[in-house]
């Protein structure tokens, strides 16, 4: 009994999931000197990311999501990202039609454009007090319904939010001068976004 957990512990550790037909690949950043997701094989369900990877470049931390990582993964419903993680590329989840849980780590510093497009059963966000710069239609047409914006986010590009029934209060007074004018607007997809800033509550 013990060699099977032993070996079902050891499959997890090199792919990053739980079911044995899927595998989550990691690439080498020779720029950062880390490793990031890059893609997925088979049918990810469960995808948890560690803090570090062993490659060919040895023992390194998992810094990114990469562009496209999950693109498309329709198998996927859950995502655990370690507190090394700064950035989530650019469409990295989009159209992960059943993706209904992933935390957001400290650390985490940028979510670039449409990284959760279409991601309509994800409706429970926290954003980390580290975030600064979210990209264009970065959660657009996704199930989130309320959402919290630190005074620490400095940058928010266009239509964030568009397609979505949610109801955004925000830690600053007034949006900050770096967010794009239609970062709560819609453009493609209609949807009902409230903004709340903290002298209005």
């Amino acid at each position: 009994m013990k060699k099977i957990f032993y070996i079902l512990f050891l499959l997890f550790a090199l792919t990053g999931c739980r079911n044995k037909d899927a595998k989550i690949i990691y690439k080498y950043d020779n720029k950062l000197n880390c490793y990031y997701v890059a893609a997925y094989e088979g049918k990810v369900k469960e995808a948890i990311i560690p803090e570090t990877y062993e490659g060919n470049k040895g023992v390194l931390e998992v810094k990114y999501i990469g562009e496209n990582a999950f693109i498309g993964c329709d198998s996927l419903e859950t995502v655990s990202l370690p507190n090394t993680i700064t950035k989530i590329s650019m469409m990295s989840f989009y159209n992960c039609v059943n993706l209904s849980s992933i935390n957001l780590p400290e650390g985490l510093q940028k979510i670039e454009t449409k990284a959760f497009y279409y991601c309509e059963k994800l409706n429970n966000i926290t954003i980390p007090s580290t975030l600064v710069y979210v990209g264009v239609k970065a959660f657009g047409v996704t199930g989130i319904t309320e959402i919290h914006l630190p005074i620490t986010l400095t940058e928010i590009k266009a239509y964030a939010f568009e397609g979505c029934n949610v109801r955004i209060t925000c830690d600053g007074y007034r949006a900050n001068d770096n967010w794009d004018p239609n970062w709560s607007l819609n453009q493609s997809y209609e949807g009902n976004i409230e903004v709340i800033f903290a002298s209005e509550e």
